[in-house]
């Protein structure tokens, strides 16, 4: 077991997180939207600036596409992407996480796994072109909610555990299954 989007160091920050599963090798990326200025104060005053990776603070979007090409770059054939993004209880996602979302799987993500909104939203499917042209499509969940949180009320389904398999070829990534508890 490993830790995604939380550092003890800076080795370990810089380290990219591949693993290969029946020879297949599967990249971990994760990042996480906003701090609170608490969280931000305390990483700071720690010299911890590595320990969070985040989507938005100092070009961090484009160092999240750069660590995604990389990841393709270094052998990976599946790219996953996990992201703690999103407002608090809505529904779909935002116009900048459309755009971040794009821009990720037209960087090489495969699955773009969201959670933070503390609600379910929409599980879809981006079209991008890979490197030959070829349309492909990445995964993109939303948001997977929150499995336990004090705002579960009103019969309201606020948290899922979404089960993919994936496929490599070769050459190709797909999905044969999707399922969702």
């Amino acid at each position: 077991m490993t830790t995604l989007g939380a550092y003890a160091n800076q080795a370990d920050a810089d380290h990219l997180r591949m693993f290969t599963v029946n020879n297949v090798n599967v990249a971990f990326l994760h990042y996480t939207e906003s701090v609170t200025s608490a969280g931000k104060a305390a990483v700071k005053n720690d010299g911890a600036d590595y320990s969070l990776p985040t989507i938005k603070v100092n070009g961090a979007v484009e160092a999240m596409l750069a660590e995604v090409r990389e990841a393709r770059n270094s052998g990976a054939d599946v790219v996953i992407v996990s992201l703690n993004w999103g407002k608090v209880s809505a529904s779909k996602p935002t116009a900048e996480q459309k755009v971040i979302a794009q821009q990720l799987a037209d960087a090489g993500a495969d699955a773009i796994i969201g959670a933070g909104s503390r609600v379910v939203q929409p599980v879809t499917w981006l079209s991008t072109k890979d490197e030959d042209g070829a349309t492909r499509h990445a995964l993109c969940a939303w948001s997977l909610g929150s499995l336990i949180n004090e705002s579960r009320k009103d019969g309201n389904v606020l948290g899922m555990l979404l089960q993919l398999q994936i496929y490599f070829d070769g050459k190709d990534v797909s999905f044969q299954r999707g399922c969702y508890t």
